[in-house]
């Protein structure tokens, strides 16, 4: 029974090590522990939340991008166009008094159109999705400066703040959402027929077209 359990562990670090994340996963390790090293606040508490916090949203855009990368596309508008539904939410919520739950649900439906029609300009006029969506970024970073004037949005209504400041079991809600977010693109892209066309789109467009996939929805 120890032999046959031994052989079980080798071949999991056999198969891991071969995976790419486990070398980014020690990369990651090797950095907190350099960290932890050099500042004994590193693994304290408080600032692991910090970092949890941090960590979600770039991890949520992340999300997206990672679908992109696997239909071999770019989009390096995503920063921007999270500031602008940033931006527009605020104004919904604070200048025209809207809801601010209906706020969210109108900034969300907003970046959907907005990433819609950089996804229509790459499929629809074959453009080169790096070259629209440096384009794109321009023209909604130029947005975000005219709405703004440059000045923040403030009096968020406190109703709102646990998606962003509030914990759940001492865990950052940001942090849960991402994490919930990214299990349910998981699920997508690998249990869902829609999910498995993005792997074969990204591998070769070509073959899923003599496949009869349909390359530009």
């Amino acid at each position: 029974m120890a032999g046959s359990g031994n052989k079980g562990i080798k071949r999991f670090w056999k198969s891991a090590r071969k995976a790419s994340s486990f070398n980014i996963f020690l990369v990651v390790l090797a950095l907190c522990l350099t960290a932890s090293i050099f500042s004994k606040y590193f693994l304290d508490f408080y600032n692991i939340q910090s970092l949890l916090r941090d960590m979600a949203f770039l991890g949520l855009i992340t999300l997206g991008q990672a679908l992109l990368l696997m239909l071999g596309e770019l989009d390096l508008s995503l920063g921007k166009i999270s500031a602008l539904c940033g931006v527009i939410g605020g104004i919904f919520m604070v200048h025209l008094n809207i809801n601010p739950y209906v706020s969210i649900l109108l900034t969300l439906a907003l970046g959907f159109t907005f990433g819609l029609i950089n996804g229509l300009l790459v499929t629809k006029l074959r453009l080169n999705s790096l070259v629209v969506t440096i384009g794109t970024a321009g023209v909604f970073g130029g947005f975000n400066l005219v709405l703004t004037h440059g000045q923040a949005i403030t009096n968020i209504p406190k109703s709102i703040y646990f998606l962003g400041q509030g914990y759940l079991m001492n865990i950052p809600s940001p942090f849960i959402i991402m994490i919930v977010i990214a299990i349910i693109v998981i699920f997508f892209t690998k249990f869902t027929k829609s999910g498995r066309y993005i792997y074969a789109i990204g591998n070769s467009r070509e073959a899923s077209l003599i496949l009869g996939i349909k390359v530009d929805r």
